[in-house]
């Protein structure tokens, strides 16, 4: 992969590989049930410290920890802006907790488990996002332009890597074009140390970065830079 990797800029923020290994069972035995991660009140993730919780994510291959709070906060938004759920798809939903806990449909390109990312990823000691089957192999352009949504969700989304850009992927999404079939919003959830390097926060106009201390968990070290990208049309 030209430029830079997805998770190079996280790996400096997470040091989850090298560290010492933290105790997460305790957090095994509630957020992560036959294979799933599963939706958990804030209050059971406000138990732990930030590097269990990032040695977690990093286990599981996960990266934003929905809580029932967060959950109905995005129910709450959409239905209340745009009339229900029926016009709403997830994008690169990995493991798809929040799509199914939302019921809407969830799509991912299933980018790691093509062979050269799974073998990029063991030779950096990064455990591979694990998909579950009710998440449809569909990279984000193709899932947009199918399902022409009105409202779209993405969890720390890579960002397509081009030239003079200093992060990305090459096989990362042009969220810019997202908004090409239809769409009136997308919601991103992401950490903005993380994220702020993204193409879209420089060109799109009608946007707004959300924090949610209370209920916004990730895998990321620093989780006052939990945020919400509110992009609108």
């Amino acid at each position: 992969m030209r430029g830079q990797s997805p998770f190079d800029k996280e790996q400096i923020l997470n040091d989850a590989r090298f560290a010492p290994k933290e105790d997460i069972s305790e957090i095994e035995k509630i957020a992560w049930k036959d294979g799933k991660l599963q939706i958990v009140p804030s209050s059971f993730y406000a138990q732990f410290t930030q590097k269990q919780l990032s040695q977690f994510g990093h286990v599981y291959g996960v990266y934003t920890l929905p809580t029932t709070e967060l959950i109905n906060v995005l129910r709450s938004f959409i239905t209340g802006t745009y009339g229900s759920l029926d016009n709403v798809i997830e994008i690169g939903a990995g493991n798809g907790a929040i799509g199914r806990a939302l019921g809407i449909p969830m799509t991912d390109s299933y980018q790691q488990d093509e062979e050269d990312v799974k073998q990029y990823y063991d030779e950096i000691q990064q455990p591979i996002v694990r998909y579950t089957n009710d998440v449809e192999k569909m990279d984000a352009l193709t899932a947009v332009a199918h399902y022409k949504p009105k409202v779209i969700i993405g969890s720390w989304i890579t960002h397509k890597w081009e030239k003079d850009l200093k992060t990305g992927n090459e096989r990362g999404v042009k969220e810019e074009r997202l908004f090409d079939h239809g769409a009136r919003c997308y919601i991103h959830l992401g950490n903005h140390n993380v994220h702020a390097d993204k193409p879209l926060l420089k060109v799109w106009q009608n946007f707004k970065v959300l924090t949610f201390p209370n209920i916004l968990f990730s895998r990321a070290v620093n989780p006052d830079k939990n945020c919400m990208y509110l992009f609108k049309r």
